[in-house]
This record gives C-alpha cells, structure tokens and sequence, in this order.
C-alpha cells in the first residue's frame, strides 16, 4: 500500500512541475514619443499632473511614456500624453495652454485641433507597440486663445 503511495505521489508531483513546461508567458508594453512641434512666435508652457511643459517660439520637444500594452497595439489604442479625456472631465480639472503667459486657451477634448484628442496627432509606427505622434501648435491654436485671467 506504501509503495503504490509512494508512486501515486510521485506521479502527481512530476505532473505539478512539469504542468508549466511550455507555456510561454509574456507581459507585453506599448510605447509613445509624443513630439510638440511650436509653430507660433510665442512660448507655450502647459501643466499636466504637476509637471509644467513649455515649448519655445519655433521649437520642439518631445516626451516619451511606456505603459502596458498587448501583443500588438495599433496606433488608434493610444491616448493623448495627457491621459483619458473622460477622467478630465469628470474631474473638473481644466487643461489650460498657455501663450507667452499672457493668452490662455483651453482645447476641447475631442474634435477640432487639440492636443488632447489623440486623432489631433499625426502617428507614425516606429516598430511593434510603438508609436511616435506629432501634435503641431499653430497660429490658429493661438487665435483661440484670449486673454488669461
């Protein structure tokens, strides 16, 4: 009885530990380069969380951010760097552009030109999951503005 014991239990630990053979298991990220490209003759300066971002007259910066992803992610999965539109306006935080500190322009969430509707970007697949986009500020954004309280 001991013995048949002994091989029964034997059995189920090689089962156990070779149950996982095989399995591939692979977490997957998806990256961004988001490119502000300045096309005003004006400073822009913008916050998102507590970081402040300014983008000089005819200047260009650019920030990258790696999140989870899945296996292969198409440009339309991404958001704006500025994260979920809905959590924005849910919050009742207000995401302000700023021109030479002296003009203030609050873009919409989605629809005309706006840096945060992620379709308001240019995108270009740079390799799997990863993905830069372009937003370019122009004078029109700058027409928009008024000034700042």
């Amino acid at each position: 009885m001991k013995k048949i014991q002994s091989q029964i239990l034997i059995l189920v630990l090689i089962s156990i530990i070779t149950a996982g053979c095989g399995k591939k298991i692979t977490e997957y990220s998806k990256q961004a380069e988001y490119v502000f490209i300045n096309k005003t003759a004006y400073s822009i300066t913008y916050i998102k969380n507590s970081e402040t971002y300014n983008v000089g007259p005819s200047a260009t910066m650019t920030v990258k951010i790696t999140t989870d992803g899945s296996e292969n992610v198409q440009a339309s999965e991404y958001m704006s760097p500025f994260g979920d539109n809905e959590a924005y306006k849910n919050s009742g935080i207000k995401f302000i552009v700023k021109f030479d500190g002296n003009r203030c322009w609050e873009p919409p969430f989605e629809g005309s030109h706006s840096p945060l509707d992620i379709k308001s970007y240019s995108n270009e697949r740079i390799a799997t999951n990863n993905y830069k986009f372009t937003y370019t500020f122009t004078d029109d954004d700058y027409n928009r503005a008024v000034n700042c309280p």
